[in-house]
């Protein structure tokens, strides 16, 4: 596409050129044909028109009239003069030549072929496209000094992370006896004397955390090993310690809000009542969103909401409540015996609301 030396609007102007290339005898010869119709000194259109004003002109005197029709054919002979100029150029203009015509065409096509290629409709697109190709095909040859700029480019983000990366490993190391310390204190009130949490660091290749590797165990028995936390602790034990590391971390964080699904599973009684101690805590500084099961739990919270279907002819719709002080009360009740409620089940709540 480069050889063609693509100018803009060339092909209409080498079509129109051609036209008239293959054309020229026939030009020639009605521009012979014309003048001679114009001109002939017997039957020429200026001869005649000539005749017709000098006519005119004997009686134009006596006539406005007459006197008008004189002044357009005046102005019909002036215009008929230029014009007789016009086609004796254009007969000048018009040149037979055949190889010229072999040449136009030759472009043409040429033209024709290139636009078809690269499907598009007219030369200042494929200029475009010419131009577009060039441009990538220059920045290929600078790609090994790109490659080499990236390249340092990346070695000093390296450089710059490997700092970072070191400095974050050092107050993490500094940090992990007192998370240690205050996990170890929560346990304690969690009903798990003597669980203790150890949190081991090891070096590892780059990441989104640094180039630490972290791993969080855990004894849930006195004189036990310490194994993974997952590996290690029940249902119950594993949704406390999930409970005193959140509670911790929202704390660090300064969360604004914080929702606990169900992480109270697993246990029940006076862990429970713990757990939501806890959480109650925890809403003194954030907004705190609790899903639960538990009476002990739900009576911690300001407010309580009660969750529930609606089931109509053709669809079920959940939706939620907040609860007034005598609804909360009979919710906490059915929480704790069912769904009948017994003068006994509703003094059983209203108790474990006033603790």
């Amino acid at each position: 596409m480069n050889t063609a030396q693509l100018k803009q609007g060339e092909l209409e102007s080498s079509e129109e050129e051609l036209a008239t290339a293959e054309h020229a005898e026939e030009i020639r010869l009605s521009v012979d044909k014309a003048t001679q119709l114009m001109a002939d000194e017997q039957q020429g259109i200026m001869v005649r028109i000539r005749e017709l004003k000098q006519i005119l002109g004997k009686t134009a005197a006596f006539n406005r009239s007459l006197e008008t029709t004189g002044n357009r054919l005046e102005s019909v002979y002036a215009e008929l003069q230029d014009i007789e100029g016009e086609l004796e150029r254009i007969a000048e203009d018009v040149i037979i030549d055949p190889q010229r015509s072999k040449l136009l065409r030759e472009r043409v096509d040429h033209l024709n072929n290139l636009l078809f290629k690269h499907r598009v409709r007219t030369i200042e697109e494929l200029m475009a496209l010419r131009d577009e190709i060039e441009a990538k095909v220059a920045a290929i040859g600078s790609l090994d000094e790109q490659i080499a700029q990236k390249q340092k480019e990346r070695s000093l983000l390296e450089e710059k992370l490997n700092k970072n990366a070191a400095r974050l490993g050092v107050r993490r190391r500094k940090e992990i006896p007192s998370l240690e310390k205050e996990m170890n204190s929560l346990f304690q009130s969690l009903a798990m004397p003597h669980a203790e949490l150890k949190i081991e660091i090891s070096e590892s290749s780059l990441n989104t955390n640094g180039n630490d590797a972290l791993r969080f165990l855990i004894r849930t028995n006195k004189g036990a090993s310490f194994s993974e936390l997952a590996k290690v602790a029940s249902g119950g034990e594993f949704s406390r310690i999930m409970l005193a590391l959140k509670s911790i971390f929202a704390r660090v964080k300064t969360l604004p809000t914080i929702i606990f699904d169900e992480i109270d599973t697993g246990v029940s009684g006076e862990v429970a009542h713990k757990m939501g101690e806890i959480m109650k805590k925890m809403g003194q500084s954030m907004q705190v969103f609790s899903i639960t099961h538990l009476p002990q739990v739900a009576v911690k919270g300001n407010a309580h909401y009660k969750v529930y279907k609606e089931t109509g002819k053709q669809s079920t719709q959940t939706k939620m409540q907040r609860l007034s002080d005598q609804q909360r009360l009979e919710e906490v009740a059915r929480m704790l015996s069912g769904d009948k409620l017994s003068d006994a089940a509703l003094a059983n709540a209203r108790e474990l609301m006033m603790a």
